[in-house]
């Protein structure tokens, strides 16, 4: 990318941070680790509310030439039975904060072991857009972390990793001690990686950060400026306590974006 087209990138991430939004604030450029609402409709007057999560990465697909964007959260937060519908971040019949529909869940597939990611169709307007970014600026970083590419298990590095999730926000420092099955907390057989925190450390995760982006974040000074990065590992799970885990289950990225058929934006896409 031009040196120049960098330079405009950090300029608009300084402006989105200088609003000082908060995780469970709504961003109308939507960005990964923000809190969403999942819900749907029983009825075209009855809402069901199926539980508050976090947004995972942006990603795209192609409808005949158009490209389409949306995101991916985890599955367990959608609803086997129903079609749902997502709000960020509270659904209010006064505020329109609809932004988008969940296409496809790998999460209630019959292939095993599943991957517990489901993807947001976003519906995009000229208030409202997908941005190829980590919300990094609303837990102390001076800007929203773009994404820059992602990991497989032969490419990702062992350590360094962090996480970020609406209800307990940010935590950094873990390291990846398995890839494989595991059965998670609802009794399924899931694909994942398991993250600890140094010797047995509690990891700051908890419930509502499901579908939240676990990355690996380097930074670049381009001159008066530093820029953040993220490469992907995956998206939250949950963990081996509802509060206070020590281990992290991830749901990996290269498999989720496989199964769900997308391509993972970034800043280079």
């Amino acid at each position: 990318m031009p040196h120049s087209r960098l330079i405009g990138v950090a300029a608009l991430l300084l402006a989105i941070a200088a609003s000082a939004l908060s995780l469970t604030d709504r961003w109308n450029d939507l960005a990964g680790g923000i809190m969403i609402e999942v819900g749907y409709y029983q009825t075209p007057d009855r809402y069901i509310l199926v539980g508050y999560c976090s947004l995972g990465v942006p990603v795209y697909w192609y409808e005949g030439s158009g490209r389409v964007f949306g995101f991916l959260t985890a599955g367990h937060c959608t609803n086997q039975y129903y079609q749902d519908v997502v709000y960020q971040p509270y659904r209010s019949s006064q505020v329109n904060n609809y932004i988008g529909t969940v296409l496809r869940d790998s999460y209630y597939s019959d292939t095993s072991p599943v991957v517990d990611a489901a993807l947001i169709r976003i519906e995009v307007s000229d208030r409202r857009t997908v941005r190829p970014w980590i919300a990094t600026s609303a837990v102390g970083y001076q800007t929203d972390a773009l994404v820059d590419w992602y990991y497989t298990p032969s490419t990702a590095p062992g350590s360094g990793y962090s996480k970020l999730g609406f209800n307990c926000g940010y935590d950094s420092g873990l390291s990846i001690i398995y890839y494989g099955p595991v059965q998670d907390e609802r009794g399924a057989i899931t694909l994942s990686y398991l993250l600890v925190k140094g010797r047995s450390q509690t990891i700051s995760a908890c419930r509502g950060d499901s579908g939240g982006p676990v990355f690996y974040m380097w930074s670049q000074r381009i001159d008066s400026m530093t820029v953040y990065y993220a490469n992907i590992l995956g998206l939250i799970q949950g963990g081996n306590a509802e509060s206070n885990p020590t281990v992290l289950l991830v749901a990996p990225i290269h498999e989720a974006l496989n199964r769900l058929q997308v391509y993972l934006y970034t800043y280079r896409s």
